[in-house]
């Protein structure tokens, strides 16, 4: 699944009114978000492998004449056009988000496939995810707000729909949970 739960039951925790962590100690809860790779290393050697037996076919009757040597330049720049293809499609699926939930305040961090790391914080008291089920191309879109400079920050657009409509209640059920165990009593 390209969204895990950092703990030991790998679903959102429960959170009790007496749950508290002070700055510097873990937080009560890690997910982790990653883009979806369907091909793994060894399918893309099977690609690559498939590709070039497939390609020898038609170079094998021409084997030994002129036509060979032709044919031949098309065929490799085919088969590296393929390779930096899928070699490509790999990087851009190299995105990494991690929300790391404390009592008194929610991180998030986003690891784009190319530049510099992002970030967002917020007291979780202030801090809400919405669900927005229509916005634009997007269903299901998840957001979090209540951030000190404001902005609107979206979580696991690389996401499935249906993943993000099953992810929005576990961190709204998160947020609230550990945000009235950092009410003061």
């Amino acid at each position: 699944m390209p969204y895990l739960w950092l703990n030991e039951t790998g679903s959102a925790p429960e959170i009790s009114g007496a749950s508290f962590l002070a700055r510097g100690e873990p937080p009560l809860a890690r997910l982790e978000l990653k883009a979806h790779s369907s091909l793994s290393a060894r399918g893309f050697v099977l690609v690559i492998g498939a590709m070039f037996a497939f390609a020898l076919v038609p170079l094998l009757s021409v084997l030994g004449s002129q036509v060979f040597w032709v044919l031949l330049p098309f065929v490799m720049g085919a088969l590296g056009l393929l390779w930096w293809a899928l070699k490509h499609s790999w990087a851009d699926k190299d995105v990494q988000e991690e929300l790391s939930v404390w009592t008194d305040r929610i991180r998030l961090r986003h690891r784009p496939a190319r530049g510099p790391e992002k970030s967002w914080e917020a007291n979780t008291y202030w801090a809400a995810v919405h669900l927005h089920p229509a916005r634009g191309a997007h269903r299901n879109y998840i957001t979090l707000t209540g951030g000190e400079d404001g902005r609107e920050v979206e979580l696991g657009s690389f996401l499935t729909e249906t993943e993000r409509a099953l992810l929005h209640p576990q961190l709204r059920r998160l947020l609230d949970s550990a945000a009235a165990s950092n009410l003061p009593l």
